[in-house]
Order: structure tokens, then sequence, then C-alpha cells
């Protein structure tokens, strides 16, 4: 069975690297297609997984309306060397046409509820979409749902490796980690961008209690750090894991922060209209979400000064994993009763 998986972001990489290995040993075989992304192609590179880029992608409103037909004929013109009998994806776009354009099926992961213009592009031309639970729109009889979050198919106990020789130099700091976003998704666009005031406000604040990470795509923001450490891509979950508290605008570092248990502030205006958010917020009381840093200021100073605040993380963290299912076997459980419906039927 030929499977053509379309990656365009450096979280889909996680999401079906376990994925891919577990269903090589079953004599499946891949075809890879990723966005011309530093990041997303050291990853790939990082776990040995084969891939073919696609180009970069379009920036803006415009650049992306453009691209998508750049994309579509990029994928088209690698599927045919690859003849696959499924396409898979994190809701592709380019999969999905591409799919339709050569009659076979395509099967969407999705955990963005708000994500309503890539919707409008692939929902219809895709056969099964598979969201977690919490997911707030409804895709009728083609909607599957799983007690999960997408980033335990990579942050589940039973794959997630810490990398010792970190975890060894991190374990007698207490920091923070800080992520800016670059607000460039589709879904982003008219979001207003947190101004630098605001973030210098919140490490002046900071860096008074505790030592400061900061993750961005600028890089002057990056130096803004007062802890010096230096890390591989593939090892920042260790990183994340073991701060005292995370702070930021994105929100996949903010979902994965607080399934490792690691106090979440997630500072979005759209936060309260993903499933994924209102569960962590809601139900496990792991994420704290604010439309805006300024919001946000006086409830992480009251949150820094807990020093118990890790701790009663961790164990609802616990009681998270405890809830949940393996993300990664189900992956595969719902990818082969699939197959095995359509194709030996």
């Amino acid at each position: 069975m030929k499977i053509f998986i379309d990656i365009g972001h450096p979280a889909h990489v996680h999401y079906f690297r376990n994925f891919i290995k577990l269903m090589e040993k079953k004599n499946y075989e891949f075809f890879i297609s990723a966005r011309d992304r530093n990041i997303i192609q050291y990853l790939l590179n990082h776990y040995q997984i084969k891939f073919f880029n696609r180009g970069k992608g379009g920036r803006g409103i415009i650049g992306k309306i453009f691209y998508l037909f750049k994309g579509d004929y990029e994928v088209l013109k690698l599927a045919k060397l690859f003849q696959p009998d499924l396409f898979l994806s994190f809701g592709s776009m380019y999969a999905a046409q591409v799919s339709k354009i050569l009659n076979k099926p395509h099967i969407a992961f999705d955990d963005t509820d708000i994500a309503i213009f890539e919707h409008f592009l692939y929902v219809p031309f895709t056969d099964l979409i598979i969201t977690p639970m919490n997911f707030l729109r409804n895709f009728g009889r083609k909607h599957i749902r799983f007690n999960g979050f997408m980033e335990m198919a990579y942050l589940h106990k039973k794959y997630f490796t810490e990398d010792k020789e970190l975890k060894e130099k991190l374990s007698n700091q207490k920091y923070a980690v800080l992520r800016f976003s670059s607000w460039d998704a589709n879904h982003d666009l008219l979001i207003k961008k947190t101004k630098k005031e605001e973030k210098i406000k919140l490490i002046e604040l900071l860096k008074n209690e505790i030592d400061i990470i900061v993750v961005s795509e600028n890089q002057s923001e990056n130096e803004l750090s007062t802890l010096k450490i230096n890390y591989k891509p593939e090892s920042f979950h260790t990183i994340l894991a073991n701060a005292f508290i995370y702070i930021g605008e994105n929100g996949t570092t903010a979902t994965e922060a607080a399934i490792l248990g690691t106090p979440s502030v997630l500072i979005s205006p759209l936060a309260k209209k993903v499933g994924n958010h209102l569960e962590l917020s809601n139900k496990y009381k792991l994420q704290y979400i604010y439309d805006n840093l300024n919001e946000a200021i006086y409830f992480i100073k009251k949150l820094i000064k807990n020093n118990e605040l890790k701790y009663s993380h961790q164990l609802r963290s616990e009681q998270l994993f405890m809830d949940k299912i393996d993300v990664t076997e189900f992956m595969m459980n719902i990818v082969e009763e699939f197959i095995k419906t359509k194709f030996h039927n």
C-alpha cells in the first residue's frame, strides 16, 4: 500500500513521524512532499524520513492564493511519479485537491477549529476527517473524533524521550519559555500583533524572578533571553518539559507545554474558539488564555511567585494522560481500517 503525505508545518513532522516508522514495519510505502522551510527539512532529515521539496508557500492573502495553484501543481507532479493508493495529511488543501484529480481517497487530521479558509479548500475533497473530541465544528458523516490531542502522537510517554544531557544542564534552573508568533498562517492574517514594547515589559517583569528563554523567528527577540542554552530543534520539547512556565502566542507550543505539565499562558484572541485550548483550560486547568499580553501581565506576576505551580500542573498532566488514548496507535488503526474497508471489500 502506497501512501502520500503532505507536510506543511514543523508540527506535522511530529504528528506523522512515529506513524510512518511503525507503518513502514508493516510494509507500507510512503512518499513525503514537504514545504520548503528550513526547520521542516531539518526535522525530516533528523528523523531519517525521505522527502521531496514542494516549494516555499505564499505570504499574505494574494501570495497564498497564488501558491494554491502552484502547490497543487507541485504535489500533482510528485504524486504522478509515486502513484499512491491513498493521500494523508494534516488538513492539506494540496493533498486533498490532488487526490480528487487522481481519483484517490484522502484522509485528513485536523485540530484547528478556526482554519475556515483551509476547511473550505480541503473538506469537499476529503473522504475522512479525523479530529479530537473537543473539536468545535462538525463535518457530518465523514467526521471521526478521538479522545486525545494530536500532540500526544509524539509527547505520549511511549514515544517521548528527553535529551538527558540537556535535562541535566537545566536541572537547577528555574526558567520561563517565551514564544512569539510570526502570525503568518491563513487564519492569523487579521490578528493584531503584540508590540515589541509589550514583549520587553514582560521580560523586565520576569527577569527579576526567573531566567528566560525566548524562542522567535525574529533573531533580535531571541537575544532577549537571559538563560543562554544551546539546543537542537529536536530537543526543544525537553526545554519545554523542564520549564517553570510557558508564555506565548503559539498555540501548538502552548498545547505541548500544557500536555507536558508546564503551566501554559496562551496569548491569543482566537484561542477561546479552539476546542483544544478550551479543554486544557476549562477541564484540566493546564492552560490560561488571554486575548493580549497587557491583559495577562498581572496574572503572570502572580503565577511566577507560586512555587507549587509546576508540581500541581504535573499532577494534572498525569491525569490527562490517564484519560486519553495512544494517538499514534489510533492513527494506525483508523488508517488500516479505512484501507481494509475501501480496498478489500
